[in-house]
Order: C-alpha cells, then sequence, then structure tokens
C-alpha cells in the first residue's frame, strides 16, 4: 500500500492503541442478612490512548494517506466509567423465581472527549483523478496502469499541488467541484473535532426470572 506520494504506507493503522487499562469491581449484598433480597453493584472504568489521525484524499476513486499515516497526531486519552445496580427479589417456596430490577449508567461521568477529527484537508475538492495524473489519459479506450505507475514512481506532486491551486482538471471541470478560477482552499475544520464521545446514557431495565 502506498501513500498519494507514492511512498508505502508503513504507519500505525486508525485503531492503533498501544496503551490501554481496564478496571471491573463488583460487591453483592444480602440485605438484613435475607438471601430473599439481594443488591449487586459493579462499576467498569476505560483508559485508553487516542488513535492516529491521518489526512486523506481520493486518487482515482481510492481513498489514501496524502503523505504519511498519523500526520494530525491523536485523538486525546479516552475515559469512561460505568456504573451497574441490580436487586433481586426471590419470590416463591423454593426461591426459584425472583424479580429483578436493573439500573445502568453508562459513561456516568458524562465526559465529552473529541474521538474523531476531520481529515478533509480542503475546503472544495479533495479528489485527485487520473487525467490530473496523466492529461493523456483515457477513461473509455485506457487501463489505469500508466496512472499507476505514475503514483508508484513518486509522480503526481504536480497533482497534488493542484487540489490547492485549483489547476487540476477534475476541480475545473468536475460537476459540483469547480472553484470557479479561484484557489481550493484549506478547509476552516481541517484538524478540528467532528465526533464526540457518547453523552450519558441511563437505562433502567424490569425483569422476571424463572
Amino acid at each position: 500500500v502506498f501513500t498519494a506520494t507514492g511512498q508505502p504506507d508503513n504507519g500505525r493503522l486508525a485503531t492503533d492503541r498501544p496503551h490501554a487499562f481496564k478496571a471491573y469491581g463488583g460487591y453483592t449484598f444480602d440485605w438484613w442478612k435475607n438471601k430473599s433480597h439481594s443488591t449487586d453493584l459493579s462499576f467498569f472504568y476505560t483508559a485508553l490512548q487516542g488513535t492516529p489521525v491521518t489526512t486523506f484524499v481520493t486518487v482515482v476513486a481510492t481513498s489514501i494517506p496524502l503523505s504519511k499515516r498519523g500526520d494530525l497526531g491523536r485523538t486525546p486519552i479516552f475515559t469512561q466509567t460505568d456504573l451497574s445496580l441490580t436487586h433481586r427479589y426471590k419470590i416463591g417456596g423454593d426461591g426459584r423465581y425472583s424479580l429483578a430490577f436493573d439500573f445502568n449508567v453508562l459513561n456516568a461521568f458524562n465526559q465529552n472527549t473529541v474521538i474523531g477529527l476531520t481529515t478533509a484537508k480542503y475546503r472544495v475538492t479533495n479528489t485527485i483523478s487520473a487525467i490530473d495524473i496523466d492529461p493523456t489519459y483515457v477513461a473509455a479506450t485506457q487501463t489505469l496502469t500508466v496512472v499507476l505507475n505514475r503514483i508508484l514512481n513518486g509522480q503526481i506532486q504536480p497533482a497534488i499541488d493542484g487540489l490547492a491551486s485549483g489547476a487540476n482538471r477534475s476541480i475545473q471541470g468536475a460537476p459540483g467541484a469547480t472553484t470557479n478560477g479561484r484557489t481550493n482552499p484549506v478547509s476552516s475544520l481541517y484538524g478540528r473535532p467532528n465526533s464526540y464521545q457518547s453523552a450519558r446514557n441511563v437505562r433502567f431495565g424490569f425483569r422476571f426470572v424463572f
């Protein structure tokens, strides 16, 4: 696999988390030493190193890293605490049946950690087409071999530069992607947060166990 500049794509993948810590604890209360009533309390804590974030562009209909993986650094450290409470009441002479009330809280402290960044660099278009790389390319009569060879040989820097200058044919001619003779500026959203940790979630449940 190669980047848009034709260099080997050997960086860390988007799910890479070298350091992770998880903890679980629980306790069961028997009320009044009566096994007919019991309450289970538990927690689950997670701490994860952030994931690498990479600038991507679309080259000949394939989304690939622009320069190298992880060029935008990592997302912040992710932490979350979940809580669970279950109260059981046994019914029947032999205790075979029970009623259970569940109370679960996900993200108990309502943390709002950034988990994703905008990786599209340019405001108008982030696409490099085959004709941008090889102006003589004709899709109806040619394969992509010549175009791919230019990519692997690092000969698409003019097309990469054309993303910013507006010189690419795909920018000038593609419907909905024209810059009307102007440059293709860097998006104000580039490298900024676009997704966050899910908000606190509280769940109630009632079960009949038999």
